[in-house]
């Protein structure tokens, strides 16, 4: 009976010892990002070859033929949905829905389409494309053609400059 008597008054003492250390309080914060790794790009640098335009087929504010090409991401997370591409480069001075010729040419501009409509982009235009759940991934198409701005144009290089930046959603 005795050691039945001190092992509980042993087991309340401890008890009791923690007890007068438990209105200490402890805090513990943590830390950390939690992000998805964007889409991969299938390439990284393009030049679109707008083939020679005869100055003859262009005048009188015409269009050359359009060239059609495509932008691809790949291996895109799996919580992804859509990619928004925000499209930037120099607008026409003369005409803000095209982008500006840097070339030796001139009263000439780059038209630039997207989809299989054709819709034009411009500076500062937003393209939303959903990514496919199955493949995990996108094609982004688009059409580019040179275009006159009037007839007084001249003959020489044609190179025009536009970038991107990809968000996702």
């Amino acid at each position: 009976m005795k050691v039945i008597f001190l092992k509980s008054l042993l087991l309340s003492g401890l008890i009791t010892c923690f007890d007068i250390y438990s209105d200490e309080n402890i805090n513990l914060l943590f830390n950390g990002n939690i992000k998805a790794t964007p889409c991969q790009i299938e390439q990284t640098n393009y030049i679109i070859d707008l083939k020679t335009v005869n100055i003859a087929n262009i005048r009188n504010n015409q269009k050359a033929p359009w060239v059609n090409f495509s932008i691809n991401l790949k291996n895109c997370p799996l919580n992804t949905r859509e990619s928004v591409m925000t499209l930037t480069g120099v607008p026409e001075p003369t005409n803000s829905d095209y982008f500006r010729n840097s070339g030796s040419a001139t009263n000439v501009a780059l038209d630039l389409a997207s989809g299989s409509s054709q819709i034009r982009v411009k500076n500062g235009s937003q393209i939303t494309t959903p990514i496919n759940q199955q493949t995990h991934r996108a094609e982004i198409p688009f059409s580019a053609r040179v275009t006159s701005l009037n007839t007084a144009m001249t003959a020489g290089s044609f190179r025009s400059h536009v970038e991107f930046i990809l968000t996702y959603n």
